[in-house]
């Protein structure tokens, strides 16, 4: 391949993991969008719809651009896709519930630790040497989180209630499950294909979400909203990352892909008036400085290997 190849190819990844990240980002807005009444009486519906019309998506992604049986990969695929796709539905549900319940700004903010995560749990699991710069920036990041439970990171006033402490909460959860599934894909499961396990994960949390909420989406503007937020915003960067993943260095699809964490608690801002509480934002230039700082470091030591 000649460089010029290479470089458009790079420019392409590049590309893809922007969108990816623009894409991730309107699940906020999208969520407040939605009628109050359905959201604060049924959350779990949202997850149901959501989840579903995400399994479908991954799903026809699958079957087009891989042109063989669904079933067959998923078991071939055996424990570590079982458990993919368990981390995946929790990720889900735990994701979409701490929108609901916390800021757009919490949410996305804390979720943007996922690298990270990724990086320490890496160490645990496949004994992966961590550079001290990393320890030094989870230190960091997590002293946002910190600062945001106590100094009042809430959607309204100057504390944040239970209701919010429990969306931080699950927040955490999410990117944990996250991080544990790049461990997984990474290590585990290494050369298997993973992507079918990613739909049954959608479906399992989509099939917990209707169960759990036994409600039906009345409204066509709530149903729609739903099924952009589940086969557009969440199975469409499933396939992006995988063409993505093959023209860009691992740290620099992490940085870029934090587009949605800078752009996240944006859009809530400039089209429904969430204003993140001064709290948020303190700690989320916390946050913001030990990603970039981090995934800039991850960059700069990739192009100076010894060759």
């Amino acid at each position: 391949m000649s460089r010029s190849q290479s470089f458009h190819l790079h420019l392409l990844g590049i590309a893809l993991m922007v969108l990816v990240g623009i894409l991730w980002s309107f699940n906020g807005v999208l969520t407040r969008l939605i009628s109050p009444e359905l959201t604060a009486s049924h959350p779990m519906a949202l997850v149901g719809f959501r989840s579903t019309f995400a399994a479908l998506s991954i799903t026809l992604c699958v079957l087009f651009f891989q042109k063989r049986p669904f079933c067959r990969d998923f078991i071939a695929s055996g424990l570590p896709g079982a458990v993919h796709a368990l981390f995946w539905g929790l990720m889900q549900i735990c994701f979409l519930l701490a929108l609901v319940f916390t800021s757009s700004a919490n949410t996305f903010l804390i979720a943007g630790l996922g690298p990270m995560v990724s990086a320490f749990l890496a160490r645990i699991v496949l004994k992966t040497k961590i550079p001290a710069y990393t320890y030094a920036a989870l230190i960091l990041a997590w002293g946002g989180v910190l600062w945001m439970g106590t100094n009042g990171g809430g959607l309204q006033g100057t504390s944040l209630s239970n209701r919010e402490l429990f969306g931080i909460f699950l927040v955490c959860v999410s990117t944990f499950c996250s991080g544990a599934n790049f461990v997984v894909v990474q290590g585990w499961g290494g050369g298997k294909n993973l992507l079918p396990a990613a739909a049954v994960g959608s479906l399992g949390a989509g099939l917990v979400g209707l169960i759990a909420s036994g409600a039906a989406c009345d409204s066509l503007q709530d149903f729609g909203l739903l099924f952009v937020m589940g086969f557009v915003l969440t199975g469409v960067p499933c396939i992006l990352i995988i063409f993505a993943g093959r023209y860009l260095l691992a740290p620099e699809s992490a940085l870029i892909g934090r587009v949605e964490t800078v752009l996240g608690p944006i859009w809530p801002w400039i089209f429904v008036g969430e204003v993140p509480t001064n709290a948020s934002l303190v700690g989320g230039a916390m946050i913001l400085t030990a990603l970039f700082a981090n995934e800039g470091a991850n960059i700069y030591r990739e192009y100076h290997k010894p060759s």
